[in-house]
């Protein structure tokens, strides 16, 4: 997680850049929703600095979204989102567990259902050697 002075030291990094005028930003790595706070905090300093604050994108898998934070969306401009899959269900779920061992497709593929619906979207499948039969017999 970024530790306070790690944002500070950031939104300086922006501001002492002279020839800035406009930002975008996308977070990603890990899975940045375990640090929404951390989002929340940052997009509001970002549009406080006098520069045009475009749009900001957000790739995660998913599992973590709920209505409070979907709901958030629009007032930290989140323009786009990927949703990470790691194949179908039976792929994923090889793949992708929660610390108790269980699953996280379904979830996933629910989120992925509703934010196709009121916003810029798209769902992003990872492609190994376990998926390509999968593939190629559909």
């Amino acid at each position: 997680m970024m530790t306070q002075k790690t944002m500070d030291r950031l939104v300086d990094f922006i501001k002492d850049y002279k020839d800035i005028r406009h930002l975008s930003v996308a977070w990603y790595g890990g899975e940045p929703l375990l640090a929404f706070d951390t989002i929340c905090t940052l997009t509001g300093q970002f549009r406080n600095l006098g520069l045009t604050y475009e749009k900001a994108g957000l790739v995660n898998n998913g599992y973590l979204l709920d209505d409070e934070k979907i709901n958030k969306l629009n007032d930290l401009m989140i323009a786009s989102i990927q949703i990470t899959l790691d194949g179908p269900r039976e792929v994923h779920h090889t793949r992708r567990v929660l610390a108790n061992g269980g699953p996280t497709f379904d979830r996933k593929e629910l989120h992925s259902r509703l934010l196709g619906i009121f916003r810029q979207s798209c769902v992003m499948w990872t492609v190994s050697k376990k998926i390509w039969p999968f593939l190629i017999s559909s």
